[in-house]
């Protein structure tokens, strides 16, 4: 057999992908009817692959012959399962991680075959940095056949045994329930699949039961009330948008885009309700402040499932109002699921009560989707951009811009369709005007080698050698100490912050050398747009200082340096 790549190969959770199709988001279904629960063959074009290691790197072999390979002895675990390409080319990929290579398939159907070594030792070292040792070993081979039922052709490993046994509905039901519940007695039957219900049940097991047993169209207003009471106590019902959102779950209505897009939702919370100084709305994209976790208990009330949706409400409503009104809280729960059981039952008829929300993920989150565009499309753009409900998607123009105009333009449209209008020298020399600003705040104007960059961006660049080498760059503002990598990685273009947290501004050093780069970009509009972003991201709040540039423009050109 043709051996298509050997070597190291980085996963994440403990998955790998062998991939000639669209990339489903569905795990589960790869093993679905399966008996083996290490090599997954159920979806087209797809094969998923566990291993022992849950992130870092595992060995990998790759095999693409006419025909199956004897098995080898070597191999502590071997199984087998059907493979349908979808397309000729795929692509051998860890989960999250780059591919390590790539290879032409050109029969309909191919029979595939994981052999494993050492994944208990993988389990148990749990993450295998790069430059450690390699702890658990695979290989991957292909050949053409027919399609036929997954095999275990080899169990040695007490993670295979586990894997397959997974595949027995009962057993994995069971193994679920252990790990959520331990040895605490679990609660009814609805419950268990509820992500939320253990946190409810160990304060209150018989409020939890109550809430399982009422019907759906009970459990959802409920909800809808948990929401709603949050956001009053709160405060951040008296900010237009959310006031609109609450209107549109009393409706049964779909959420605004925005709400799709945890980031984008609390960076909007921030600009029109500020945080006390000191305090943090989100931190990596969760809710970390009372407006935050009320906010969020409104997303959650529109889930898909209404237990699943009235567990997870109350517990964000929870946590927006704080542990010591927990008494309170409860009690008042349970007054509501009263009172909204018995008002639905007069109003309804016992057992009419039906959950008539449509789903959350309904691709069209707004009223209309534009004539001849694919509403998925349509959704996506809504995201990416931050259009809400009554808004249009922004310009071809601006939508034409690739890096980061939907950053500017999230927090400030009207700026962000002006620039992507200005003419290109005037985009260049507003990319420059906010490069040598982020310079100011941080020191660094006047210094040669940070003039001669502005210069060399200020022509349309690119920049002087010294920037082709990261490491040389953050020496200049460093000389005599180590980068601080948990803190920030400097890598060219961008910026990436290893403990990102929403509002955490770059460090004015970080903003300029990330500013100043993007000005220098070929494209004028991507510079003027990667160059007002890294300006403002060095600031604690970004929307400010795009509102003073917008009012700069308005009153005429920028100086030119």
């Amino acid at each position: 057999m043709q051996v298509v790549y050997e070597g190291r190969m980085t996963v994440s959770y403990f998955q790998a992908y062998l991939s000639a199709g669209d990339i489903p988001d569905d795990y589960e279904a790869a093993f679905a009817g399966q008996v083996n629960g290490l090599l997954g063959g159920q979806l087209l074009g797809h094969l998923t692959l566990l291993v022992g290691v849950h992130t870092g790197d595992v060995g990998i072999r790759l095999l693409l012959g006419e025909q199956a390979p004897p098995v080898g002895e070597q191999w502590e675990d071997v199984v087998e399962a059907p493979f349908t390409p979808q397309w000729p080319e795929a692509v051998l990929a860890g989960c999250l991680s780059e591919a390590v290579c790539e290879l032409h398939l050109n029969q309909p159907s191919y029979r595939a075959r994981l052999s494993a070594r050492g994944i208990d030792a993988g389990r148990e070292a749990d993450v295998v940095m790069r430059e450690e040792p390699l702890v658990d070993h695979y290989e991957l081979a292909l050949w053409p056949a027919a399609l036929a039922p997954d095999a275990i052709l080899r169990v040695s490993s007490d993670t295979a045994r586990y894997c397959h046994r997974m595949q027995d509905a009962a057993f994995a039901r069971a193994a679920r329930t252990y790990a959520a519940w331990g040895d605490t007695p679990p609660p009814s039957e609805a419950l268990l699949d509820v992500f939320e219900a253990p946190w409810l049940v160990g304060l209150d097991r018989e409020l939890a039961e109550d809430l399982a047993a009422a019907e759906p169209g009970v459990q959802r207003a409920v909800a809808y009330w948990a929401a709603q009471w949050a956001c009053a106590q709160t405060g951040v019902d008296r900010v237009d948008w959310i006031t609109t959102a609450l209107r549109t779950l009393r409706e049964d209505r779909l959420l605004p885009a925005l709400f799709h897009d945890s980031e984008a939702l609390y960076v909007r919370l921030d600009t029109d309700l500020p945080p006390p100084e000191g305090t943090r709305t989100a931190v990596n994209g969760y809710p970390h402040s009372c407006a935050a976790y009320a906010v969020s208990s409104l997303v959650e009330a529109a889930g898909t499932h209404p237990l699943s949706a009235v567990v997870a409400t109350v517990k964000e409503a929870h946590e927006a109002i704080g542990e010591e009104r927990t008494d309170a809280f409860l009690a008042q729960v349970r007054r509501e699921l009263s009172r909204l059981r018995r008002e639905l039952t007069e109003q309804l008829g016992a057992g009419q009560a039906i959950d008539r929300r449509p789903p959350f993920a309904e691709p069209d989150p707004l009223d209309e989707v534009p004539e001849g565009m694919d509403p998925q499309e349509y959704f996506d753009l809504c995201v990416q951009w931050g259009v809400q409900e009554g808004e249009q998607l922004p310009s071809e123009r601006l939508l034409a811009i690739a890096a980061r105009a939907s950053s500017v333009a999230r927090r400030n449209r009207e700026l962000a369709e002006a620039l992507a209008a200005l003419p290109a020298d005037e985009q260049r020399a507003v990319a420059v005007w906010a490069a040598r600003q982020a310079c100011a705040i941080a020191g660094l104007l006047g210094q040669d080698w940070t003039e001669e960059a502005l210069q060399a961006a200020a022509g349309g660049g690119p920049l002087p050698p010294l920037w082709d080498d990261a490491d040389r760059v953050w020496a200049k503002l460093f000389p005599d100490e180590e980068e601080d990598e948990d803190q920030v990685e400097y890598s060219g273009a961008y910026i990436t912050w290893h403990d990102d947290e929403v509002h955490q501004p770059l460090s004015p050093e970080a903003a300029a050398l990330d500013a100043l780069q993007q000005s220098a970009l070929p494209d004028s509009a991507e510079a003027v747009m990667g160059a007002v972003d890294a300006f403002s991201l060095g600031h604690a709040d970004p929307a400010a200082v795009l509102d003073d540039l917008q009012r700069r423009l308005s009153a005429g050109p920028l100086p030119r340096q």
